[in-house]
């Protein structure tokens, strides 16, 4: 039996538990019967010390062991809010990125949307205005082959909002992508920053003005590689050593795989002459193409346009994507639909067209929205009824 000596005096009672009330906390109870046990199997109890010696180290220990372990206790108890308070902050944290990452899908997928919708109802009216024109003419045939045909479920913007370019990113993350081309730079290149960083591909920069040429600003992580030279159409004239074809820039950077690489063109209207007279084999190097099509509506040029989207076609792409620039003046192409204004500048999209050949049946993804090419007070409510001229 051990005499009373031997335990010091514990109060329980100065171990609160966490709500504050003065019951024992199970940690007190704990440390009572850690101390209970220590004695019964201490050395000390058995030694041939007297047994006030004994008594004296015993307790001695005891109440060493039991104010170290009371510290643990409160050292723990003080944690403990500290910590809920660092996980609730951890779980707030967590929750507020999952829900900025489900609006930002849910934003991307709007915008997707929005982009499908424009570039299918700038197709519709284009198509009603070629429909009723004379068979044969260019403009009936130009407006034809700039009618939407690939399907895309995934388009995206490259560049700064209201300037970048659409392109369908379905399949790009694949391998096989070695560069990228992007035309009309001047003095920025939103696109091609976007896909250097997106695909970690070299790309290629051409000035806009050869004569003036504007550098970007660099790019971290960015491999850009910035030419002062301007592309032209091998049938214009060669004003001088600055301006190159499509062909010989490629031949220069060495690239000669097909469907490598990706191409952006915005080439103050030279881009007609640029297509007309690329080879077929040059354009399909490339996997994708973006391209501003200015002066659209010069009917007068036609000719020169069918021939260049007929090269497009013969080289195995098709429109995927079409949308107007607002900033592009308005008319029309026919008198009968005069009320039909087309954009001056259209920004197209081109894809490899799929081996079942072109899609004829895409649907608007939110019928209700409208595009984004022309103010509301040119947009015409329906088509015009009546018997068609020709």
């Amino acid at each position: 039996r051990l005499n009373s000596t031997y335990v010091p005096s514990l109060n329980p009672s100065t171990f609160h538990n966490t709500q504050g009330n003065s019951r024992p906390c199970f940690q007190a109870m704990v440390l009572q019967g850690l101390v209970l046990a220590l004695l019964l199997t201490s050395p000390v109890t058995g030694s041939a010390l007297t047994r006030t010696q004994a008594s004296t180290d015993a307790a001695g220990d005891v109440e060493m062991i039991a104010a170290s372990i009371s510290n643990m206790i409160r050292a723990e108890s003080e944690e403990k809010p500290a910590k809920r308070h660092r996980d609730h902050v951890r779980k707030t944290a967590s929750a507020l990125q999952t829900e900025s990452q489900a609006s930002s899908a849910a934003e991307a997928l709007a915008e997707m949307e929005m982009m499908s919708n424009q570039s299918l109802r700038l197709d519709q009216r284009m198509q009603i205005v070629a429909s009723d024109l004379r068979a044969g003419t260019p403009t009936k045939e130009l407006l034809m082959k700039l009618s939407v045909c690939v399907p895309c479920n995934k388009f995206e913007r490259f560049g700064k909002y209201g300037k970048g370019w659409v392109m369908c990113t379905e399949g790009l993350n694949d391998t096989g992508l070695i560069a990228a081309y992007s035309y009309g730079v001047d003095g920025h290149d939103w696109w091609g920053e976007d896909v250097a960083q997106r695909y970690g591909i070299p790309v290629h920069e051409y000035a806009k003005d050869c004569l003036e040429p504007k550098k970007p600003p660099p790019c971290e992580g960015c491999k850009l590689h910035f030419h002062t030279d301007c592309v032209i159409g091998s049938r214009a004239p060669m004003v001088n050593s600055r301006y190159k074809t499509l062909e010989e820039n490629l031949n220069d950077n060495g690239h000669t795989a097909d469907g490598s690489l990706l191409l952006k063109l915005d080439a103050n209207g030279d881009e007609w002459e640029v297509f007309a007279d690329a080879p077929v084999n040059t354009l399909q190097k490339f996997r994708q193409v973006t391209v501003k099509l200015h002066k659209v509506t010069h009917q007068e040029r036609h000719h020169l346009y069918l021939r260049a989207m007929k090269r497009l076609e013969e080289s195995g792409f098709a429109v995927a994507f079409l949308r107007g620039r607002n900033f592009g003046k308005l008319t029309h192409v026919a008198q009968d639909y005069s009320q039909f204004r087309i954009p001056d500048e259209i920004e197209v999209t081109y894809m490899l067209l799929p081996s079942q050949g072109c899609s004829r049946d895409l649907k608007f993804q939110l019928p209700e929205d409208g595009p984004d090419i022309v103010p509301e007070d040119l947009i015409p409510e329906e088509a015009p009824t009546g018997p068609s001229k020709v």
